[in-house]
């Protein structure tokens, strides 16, 4: 009977996301505590389970949040899979929304120090965020949306390898950070 009746709800849920959300690409601002801000791009599929509630999945791409530590330059590249939950109050065709969720945040970049340059491999870590917005149907299908969100993400170096001189004179190896920031999104969603 358990089984059934989760059949039943997941089925709900599933019908009840493919008549409704949308596809959308933003643009993304990362204002991180361990390295610089920085601008990427992302896109989201939003999946609506109730009139006012959203499932939000979506993808970004840091190419570029750069930092210094000890005398060493440090590039890195952060790319976030997030999935969010969004509460929204939708007024004529403006919806206020807020929503928290969490990800996993895959990261690599590069060193130049005086003594030589290579590349940081960095465990994957978990993250969370909250996140605030306002999205204004221009069209009936068609909505342009802006929102702040706030991550909290540490790093964990796992390995070093140079590609030129010798291994930097900081330890990469034990090397933990944060990324911890605010930072926005701003985009187009096409809804269905």
């Amino acid at each position: 009977m358990k089984r059934l009746l989760a059949l039943v709800f997941a089925s709900g849920l599933c019908a009840t996301a493919a008549s409704a959300g949308g596809i959308g690409a933003f643009g993304s601002y990362w204002d991180t505590k361990d390295a610089d801000s920085g601008f990427g791009g992302g896109a989201k599929i939003r999946m609506d389970v109730l009139p006012v509630v959203s499932i939000e999945l979506r993808g970004l791409y840091f190419p570029d949040l750069s930092g210094s530590e000890e005398g060493v330059d440090f590039d890195l590249r952060v790319i976030p899979a997030e999935a969010a939950v969004v509460a929204g109050m939708p007024l004529l065709n403006i919806n206020v929304y807020a929503g928290a969720g969490g990800g996993g945040y895959y990261m690599d970049g590069t060193y130049d120090s005086p003594s030589g340059s290579g590349d940081i491999d960095f465990k994957i870590k978990p993250g969370w965020f909250v996140e605030a917005g306002l999205q204004v149907t221009i069209f009936p299908d068609v909505a342009l949306f802006a929102e702040v969100v706030h991550r909290w993400v540490d790093f964990e170096v796992d390995s070093i390898s140079a590609d030129s001189g010798p291994d930097p004179a900081i330890d990469f190896g034990s090397e933990t950070g944060s990324l911890d920031g605010i930072g926005g999104n701003a985009g187009l969603l096409l809804k269905w």
